[in-house]
């Protein structure tokens, strides 16, 4: 990738962030980069395009860092190996928060079949693991593409709930707290099923 083609990726992903997607146009991308608004068309040929391209660049780092090791570590069991990849994964959203807040929008922006075969290319071990686990007995019976979904809607949105917390201290044991949901609600067996006290971590503005 040209230095070029990154600033101007880099400046549309602070944008949307900022403003969102639809508000965000081309020729502020542009300008913002300090760039020719043709010089945005050499590299894009459209926003779709520009769009889908910060898509694939930021799923392919997540991907990449969930899989860092020990993520496939054939000596552990399967719940180890999701434990690990959910771990990589949220420390790569936690300290990546741009990255993360673009990832919402476009989890909820109208999707495109392209950025559907992106995911699927680049998170076909996530789908392998829920498989090999319905497999086996440990996870809950339920069509694939429902368990992928649900997936990956709960490790967005506990990224972004930690993202918000500031006692750094205690980073770790919000990971595991928002892993042992993850792994009951895809029904899995082996579950550490004691009750996780966060109530002394919730402000009292939100309990009244």
């Amino acid at each position: 990738m040209t230095p070029k083609k990154k600033l101007i990726l880099d400046t549309a992903l602070a944008l949307f962030v900022e403003q969102g997607i639809e508000a965000t146009a081309t020729a502020q991308i542009a300008k913002q980069a300090g760039v020719a608004n043709g010089t945005l068309f050499h590299h894009f040929s459209s926003k779709s395009v520009l769009v889908n391209e910060l898509f694939n660049s930021t799923k392919r780092e997540l991907a990449a860092a969930m899989q860092l090791q020990p993520a496939f570590d054939t000596n552990t069991d399967l719940r180890q190996q999701a434990w690990q990849l959910w771990h990589n994964g949220i420390c790569w959203a936690v300290a990546h928060p741009l990255q993360l807040r673009f990832l919402q929008q476009i989890h909820y922006h109208p999707s495109e079949p392209v950025r559907q075969q992106m995911v699927e290319q680049l998170f076909h071990f996530v789908e392998h693991l829920l498989l090999q686990g319905q497999q086996q007995g440990l996870l809950l019976q339920t069509p694939l593409p429902l368990a992928t979904e649900l997936s990956h809607s709960l490790f967005i949105s506990s990224a972004a709930w930690l993202c918000e917390q500031h006692e750094q201290h205690q980073l770790e044991q919000h990971i595991s707290a928002s892993f042992e949901m993850f792994w009951r609600c895809m029904g899995g067996k082996g579950a550490d099923l004691t009750p996780v006290n966060l109530s002394e971590h919730i402000p009292a503005s939100a309990t009244m």
